[in-house]
């Protein structure tokens, strides 16, 4: 399936416990996962290059005009499901599991039924801080806009630069390293071919799906979450969610 998995926490777990009860495997296409950059990156992460990760701040501004179901809440959710979904999941990826979201929307540029400025401040059960400043109504940079993460780590510091393909790391006992990653148009020809990889790989019984359903849950429960905290004002606690959250 496409990112999201769906547009509520409710809908997602439906949809994760149709597949297990038909006895298949479900694959969620968070293909930013896959992306060059980001994969680099993330395996530094894992390696332990910058320490423990104790906080994310993430930017995903885009110019993408909404018309049709696109503009519609019911069908679609808001900016935070798509495309700023692919950041949320990120964003876990690397400080694990959330425990509760403050967010705010900023008056709206274009006519939809959702706000199209929203920024996030995530607190997760790892301890670490996320955030994410997310937009599709910001022309600066082009078509492509800016997907971008600062990383501050344990003993040291990353940051990438998705749509300009640059990635810097700077532990803190040694010398740093820009890196500079030749991928076209973000480098989606090869994250793509890896998810269909995946995707064969998956149906062949060969491989797990590169995405847990469990994780395409968590970041829908992160969207419905922050949602309610623009409506409210108020912290959310994800654990609200909890008994629609599926098993590992």
């Amino acid at each position: 399936m496409e990112k999201p998995l769906a547009v509520t926490a409710a809908d997602a777990a439906a949809i994760i416990a149709a597949a297990r009860e038909a006895g298949v495997q479900l694959l969620v296409g968070h293909v930013t996962r896959l992306l060059p950059l980001v994969v680099a990156a993330t395996k530094l992460i894992d390696d332990g290059a910058i320490g423990h990760p104790l906080a994310a701040w993430m930017v995903r501004h885009q110019p993408l005009v909404r018309r049709g179901w696109m503009a519609s809440h019911e069908q679609f959710g808001m900016v935070l499901h798509s495309p700023a979904v692919h950041n949320l999941d990120l964003m876990l990826r690397i400080l694990g599991p959330a425990r509760s979201v403050m967010a705010m929307a900023a008056p709206p540029i274009q006519d939809l039924g959702y706000p199209d400025i929203v920024s996030i401040l995530v607190d997760h059960a790892s301890g670490g801080v996320g955030s994410l400043g997310a937009t599709v109504s910001d022309p600066l940079y082009g078509p492509l806009g800016t997907s971008s993460g600062r990383i501050v780590g344990a003993q040291g510091g990353l940051a990438f630069d998705i749509a300009r393909g640059i990635l810097d790391i700077q532990p803190a006992d040694g010398p740093g390293e820009s890196i500079k990653v030749d991928a076209h148009g973000w480098g989606v020809d090869d994250a793509i071919r890896a998810e269909l990889t995946s995707f064969r790989d998956v149906i062949q019984g060969i491989a797990l799906p590169f995405v847990a359903p469990a994780d395409a849950f968590a970041a829908v429960a992160l969207c419905e979450a922050a949602e309610r905290s623009i409506a409210t004002r108020l912290p959310v606690y994800l654990a609200d969610m909890r008994p629609l959250e599926p098993a590992r």
